[in-house]
Formats: C-alpha cells, sequence, structure tokens
C-alpha cells in the first residue's frame, strides 16, 4: 500500500511542471501535464483487493512520471538552447 502511495504522491508531485511553464509564459505547455500516471495510481489504490493488480499499476504510474520527467527535460531543454544549437 505505501508504494502505490508513493507513487500516486510522485505523479501528483509533476503538476508542478505546468504552473512552471505558465509561470514562464508557455500557456499551451501548461496543457502537458501528466494525467494517466495520476489515474494509474488512483487505480493502484482502489484495486487494493488483487495485489497483483496493485504491483501492475504502480509499476504503470512510475512508467508515466519516468517518462512525462524525460519529456518536460527535453522540452525545457529546447527551450533554453542557444540559438543555433538546436
Amino acid at each position: 500500500m505505501g508504494s502505490a502511495v508513493a507513487a500516486l504522491v510522485g505523479a501528483i508531485l509533476t503538476l508542478a511542471f505546468p504552473i512552471v511553464f505558465l509561470v514562464i509564459g508557455e500557456p499551451l505547455l501548461f496543457l502537458l501535464m501528466n494525467i494517466p500516471g495520476i489515474a494509474f495510481g488512483v487505480m493502484g489504490l482502489t484495486k487494493i483487493a488483487d495485489p497483483a493488480e496493485v504491483e501492475r499499476h504502480i509499476g504503470y504510474t512510475w512508467a508515466c512520471t519516468l517518462t512525462y520527467v524525460a519529456l518536460v527535460v527535453i522540452i525545457v531543454s529546447l527551450m533554453f538552447a542557444p540559438a543555433g544549437t538546436a
């Protein structure tokens, strides 16, 4: 149960990225959110009767969260790359 909560908290913390995009003046990137990761985290917490399903949803949550963070890193690195290098 604790790892499911940790996965969900990690996915929810990624909501800070859209806020940062909004603050730096990129309102279109505000729409880029980790909705699948949050949904899998919630599903992992609601399926406590089946431990195998909970573990599967925890894995999906972390996969979505890590993919989302990698995508954000790529976007930010392209945004702040010096002109002519990207």
